[in-house]
């Protein structure tokens, strides 16, 4: 037998499958793993179903309309594409297409891939003008059909960009809101070019819908539409821009989630003043609506990521101050791990932000340091951004510092440090000095202290002259603690330690059970508690029913981090010293 032969073989074994499948009701799922075990590319998979489709062997549309995402589990979209690849092809009736490719949009929900099977069915459409009067008429006559209308004018408008240009314009005055909405959005895909630009009557009707009507879904999609055409008619740049703004600034959350959605697609292109008009609305955002806060944030990214740095910092800073109350830092993780990830921007960040001193800023700048974690890493304060020759702003900053990153202590003396260097005189170097010694130094002479005299050698003499004064005051003071150790009115009693240690261990075991249910490792694993040994043993199945046995030795596993001293001998009055700090307002 040749190859040939044998590939027919394959293909007809499959079709015989498939019906049998069909005729069992039991299609969806032998077609799932026919596309699993099969060698046939999709596309001819696709033209296996269409042509027993269209021989009247299976009605494919029918038997997608059954389809349930809640049913299929997460073999819905790869049973859907299935369906998708062949629907171009399909010689059907467009009303029962037009209801089944409706059910499977819906039943995507809310997944990015939701409405690829309409991008099929413009192509479905496209195949015979037929095909698109009559989908118009249903669409039309029937207003839950709506969200299908734009996939049918879309489709025209490849056929007969006139005639569908036009039954759009009428559309959009229609009586029913979803219909002119569909129809608004539909001129955001058509394929405009330089010379088949956007009309004079596209202008006027969207700027019609503007200003006759309130309703916040068509002030959305007029706003979306006129910057789909900023590209395909820059002549027209100021009249869109104006149209952009004033749709947005009439809307309400719908079209703040359409300004938010443009800011995360900007570029180079994007006229600045659209940029500045779409930030302006986004301050009107609703701290509750996570879904637009989490657009804002990757589009002050984008921002960032086009040199636009600027106006993205400003930007970030005035919606952090006005929402600070309802808004934790981690609200702008994104942005914030990027000014995180770029050490120049780092430093001119938490400058700007400690030197502000509203609590919400100073909160997001305690988030880029430690961002949750220990990360514990250097920072500078950025020359630019403070008066060096004012001697009341540097120990403003400095006091700032030492309140808000008190706990990541290389961060703190880092910065504290390259404040040193800034002073320009005596007394403020001295201030700064004292506050690097305490509580700085003094809670962390480890990785701290190690960090600021390995940069000794580099600094000027003035303020290695401060260095060498913090060094010996520092002995000093561990001299006098090391020389009171054997008095037994300094030293707790057994039961007093055993006290202590019971309740930092339940500390700790509280905070270990808080961190596990936050955990999303621990959701991929099983949990298993060894009371002892030095292996752990477990069995594997190989899938032919044989268990190996795999034996992993235990190994030690530990993390270092210093406590503050200062924190066993004085809690409370370590704790309101940084509060202090915290609480302080910058002096105008």
């Amino acid at each position: 037998m040749s190859e040939k032969e044998g590939d027919n073989t394959k293909e007809i074994s499959i079709k015989e499958q498939l019906l049998e499948a069909y005729q069992s009701g039991d299609f969806l799922d032998a077609l799932y793993h026919t596309g699993l075990s099969s060698d046939l590319e999709e596309d001819c998979l696709a033209q296996e179903l269409a042509s027993l489709h269209n021989e009247g062997s299976i009605n494919l549309v029918d038997s997608f309309s059954e389809l349930k995402k809640a049913d299929s589990g997460f073999m819905f979209f790869s049973i859907r594409a299935m369906f998708e690849k062949a629907l171009p092809d399909l010689a059907s009736d467009v009303s029962p297409v037009v209801n089944c490719v409706r059910h499977l949009v819906r039943e995507a929900g809310q997944d990015l891939a939701a409405g690829t099977t309409v991008d099929y069915f413009i192509k479905f459409l496209a195949a015979d003008p037929d095909r698109l009067e009559e989908s118009l008429a249903i669409t039309k006559a029937n207003p839950e059909l709506s969200d299908l209308l734009p996939a049918t004018l879309i489709a025209g408008a490849n056929l007969d960009f006139t005639r569908y240009l036009g039954e759009v314009l009428r559309l959009i005055k229609s009586e029913n809101i979803d219909t002119r909405k569909q129809a608004i959005f539909s001129l955001s895909r058509f394929d405009w070019d330089e010379e088949n630009a956007p009309t004079e009557e596209v202008y006027l009707a969207l700027e019609q819908v503007r200003d006759s009507y309130s309703d916040d879904d068509l002030l959305a999609a007029t706003a979306r539409t006129a910057a789909s055409f900023l590209k395909h008619d820059q002549k027209q740049e100021k009249r869109l821009v104006d149209l952009i703004d004033s749709a947005i600034a009439k809307g309400g959350d719908q079209a703040i989630w359409v300004a938010s959605s443009l800011l995360t697609y900007a570029d180079e292109h994007m006229p600045d003043a659209l940029i500045a008009r779409l930030l302006q609305h986004l301050k009107r955002v609703n701290a509750e609506h996570n879904g637009t806060i989490d657009q804002i944030d990757h589009g002050i990214q984008r921002l960032i990521a086009i040199g636009k740095i600027n106006t993205a910092i400003e930007f970030l800073e005035e919606i952090v101050e006005e929402k600070g109350k309802d808004l934790e830092p981690s609200a702008f993780d994104s942005t914030l791990h990027d000014i995180q990830r770029n050490p120049e921007l780092l430093n001119k960040a938490t400058t700007r932000w400690l030197l502000n001193g509203n609590a919400a800023l100073c909160r997001a700048a305690e988030f880029l340091i430690g961002s949750g974690r220990r990360d514990n890493f250097p920072v500078e304060a950025d020359p630019a951004e403070i008066d060096a020759s004012n001697m009341n702003e540097v120990i403003f900053l400095a006091r700032k510092i030492t309140g808000h990153f008190f706990m990541n202590s290389v961060s703190a003396a880092s910065m504290l440090l390259s404040l040193l260097q800034l002073a320009q005189d005596n007394m403020t170097r001295t201030q700064v000095g004292k506050l690097l010694m305490d509580p700085i130094l003094m809670n962390f002479p480890g990785e701290a202290r190690s960090f600021v005299n390995g940069k000794k050698d580099s600094c000027s003499a003035e303020v290695q002259e401060v260095l060498r004064q913090i060094d010996v005051a520092l002995e000093e003071y561990f001299d006098a603690l090391r020389s009171n150790e054997d008095l037994p009115e300094l030293l707790p009693s057994d039961a007093q330690r055993e006290a202590y240690q019971r309740h930092s261990a339940r500390e700790m075991a509280e905070s270990f059970k808080e961190a596990e249910m936050k955990s999303v490792f621990l959701g991929l694993v099983t949990k298993q508690t060894l009371l002892y040994g030095r292996s752990s043993i477990t069995y594997v199945q190989d899938g032919q029913g044989t268990a190996h046995r795999q034996e992993v030795p235990l190994q030690e596993h530990s993390i270092e981090f210093e406590i503050p001293r200062i924190l066993q001998l004085d809690p409370l009055g370590l704790e309101y010293q940084l509060a202090v700090y915290k609480s302080e307002t910058r002096q105008q």
